[in-house]
């Protein structure tokens, strides 16, 4: 079973905690079927749960560690604009040690359920 965010403000920490699991399941469970997300490198749109399952594979698939900081979440009803401070570190396909740092923009909505998805993720939005 996967952690539900119940709060806008838990989505960042229910991300995390999922991708340092290696969990892409877990990942793409928090995101709208018709959610995306954009690819912080290429800025390219990825848009629905399989485009978010192959972007987000890839990603967990480097076996780097993440830390976030929700810097801020305001919600108005069903919507919420949020901000997270995230780093991520690992090792590189070349072997290398690797760091990436970024500040997202990120849009939740609450679901029938009252559980709160991604419906857009921008990774390095707020930089």
């Amino acid at each position: 079973m996967h952690r539900v965010a119940v709060k806008p403000e838990d989505l960042a920490q229910c991300w995390v905690e999922a991708f340092n699991a290696g969990d892409v399941d877990g990942l793409v469970a928090l995101y709208e079927p018709q959610g995306a997300i954009v690819e912080p490198t290429t800025g390219q749109l990825h848009a629905g749960s399989a485009a978010i399952r192959t972007l987000l594979g890839n990603l967990v698939a480097m076996q780097a560690r993440m830390t976030v900081d929700s810097a801020s979440c305001v919600a108005n009803g069903d919507l919420c604009l949020g901000r997270v401070r995230w780093s991520l570190k690992g090792m590189g396909p070349d072997g290398k040690p690797f760091a990436m740092d970024g500040r997202s923009m990120e849009v939740y909505r609450r679901q029938p359920d009252g559980a709160w998805l991604y419906a857009l993720d921008h990774p390095t939005g707020a930089d």
